[in-house]
């Protein structure tokens, strides 16, 4: 591609410098604005990605995916700021826009080239940003990535394609450009596992809410009408450690613990999805997107289904549901000391995702227990309980 610009009298020069290093930056833009042909656009295309929680996050991680993105292009932006440049592009990440997973070194990175684009502008320079989708080709959405990407709903396009569409899309004069290939009956649902994402209104909603569901439940869910509900969730829970097992990838050999945390079990979203879509296929019914979060262990989904998936109308019915889409609210402080949780919000929420119990003896120490226990539950001013 280098050699047929060149056979079309394009200049190319190509410099091996590193773009967070603000001295070389600075040296390059010099020798490029001293030559036949001055420097009249950047697009700042650098990156690195990686995935690290953030709470687990080194800082030489975090440093290593930023400094192309926050240093490279705030030196780019310096070095050129006494040029009369035509463009100023940056390419920037649908990571900055929704968030993604793993990845919030790089989504604030991003994030920072967003806010470049609109502090140029405010300074009357020229600037456009592109959030883009994953690329393939050579882009990071390379084998497994895109792969991964693709199992997402997010389809990597190939250069060609992406370069035509950043030029239509310039044409708008738009600070900022988000520019991606959605499978949304796959992207919502993955994203939404936990929570509503109110940005994106009802786009894709219907196609989301909509597929896999036929009303009819599978053989195996039919045999079950005629039986009580323990020996029904007997079975129920059987079908369950059989597909939990299948999904996560254990052996015929090995089975799921019903009581096991589904966490444990190192289940991301995308087996989740596949988790659900294959219930509500065999179910006939629409599943909470949240399904395995409400229930975290199998015995409580196999609990539940044994009762909901077989009553009336009206109470099946409760079983299918979408994800709550409510008004945004703000919580401008939040407190609380729980049973089993004393130290705020943050052990409440350990134990509620550990599906663990919060009921324990009452403390010797708060109170004499023999002065308010007394066997006769009905004892005035008594307590016959030593649990709370």
């Amino acid at each position: 591609q280098i050699a047929q610009l060149q056979q079309q009298g394009v200049t190319i020069t190509v410099a091996n410098v590193d773009v967070s290093d603000a001295a070389a930056v600075a040296d390059l833009v010099g020798e490029l604005a001293q030559s036949a042909n001055p420097l009249k656009g950047v697009i700042h295309a650098a990156g690195i990605s990686d995935i690290a929680l953030a709470h687990e996050m080194t800082f030489e991680q975090w440093q290593s995916v930023t400094r192309s993105k926050l240093e490279g292009a705030l030196n780019l932006h310096n070095a050129t700021a006494d040029l009369e440049l035509d463009v100023f592009v940056v390419f920037s990440s649908i990571a900055s826009v929704w968030g993604s997973g793993g990845m919030a070194h790089y989504a604030a990175a991003n994030h920072f080239l967003d806010g470049l684009v609109d502090y140029r502008r405010a300074q009357g320079l020229p600037a456009t940003g592109f959030n883009w989708g994953p690329w393939g080709g050579a882009g990071m959405a390379t084998g497994d990535a895109a792969e991964e990407a693709e199992r997402r709903g997010l389809k990597p396009f190939d250069p060609e394609s992406a370069i035509e569409l950043m030029t239509k899309a310039w044409t708008g004069g738009n600070a900022h450009q988000t520019v991606v290939d959605i499978d949304w009956s796959r992207f919502r649902e993955i994203l939404e596992m936990r929570r509503a994402h109110p940005l994106f209104g009802t786009l894709g909603r219907n196609l989301a809410a909509t597929s896999g569901v036929t009303g009819e439940k599978s053989a195996f869910f039919k045999s079950l009408i005629p039986m009580e509900v323990e020996e029904r969730q007997e079975h129920i829970v059987g079908y369950l450690q059989g597909l939990f097992g299948r999904v996560t990838g254990k052996s015929d050999t090995e089975v799921v613990d019903p009581e096991m945390p589904l966490m444990d079990l190192g289940i991301d979203s995308i087996m989740a999805l596949e988790i659900k879509k294959q219930v509500e296929g065999d179910t006939g019914q629409a599943m909470k997107a949240t399904l395995i979060f409400d229930y975290p262990t199998i015995n409580k989904i196999a609990e539940y289904f044994a009762v909901n998936l077989y009553g009336e109308e009206s109470e099946a019915a409760s079983v299918a549901a979408g994800a709550f889409h409510g008004e945004a609210i703000a919580i401008i402080g939040i407190g609380s000391k729980m049973p089993m949780a004393p130290n705020g919000p943050g052990d409440f929420w350990n134990l509620l995702k550990n599906g663990e119990c919060g009921i324990n003896d009452e403390p010797s120490e708060r109170w004499d227990l023999k002065q308010y226990l007394d066997k006769n539950e009905d004892a005035p001013g008594k307590t016959y309980t030593l649990s709370a």
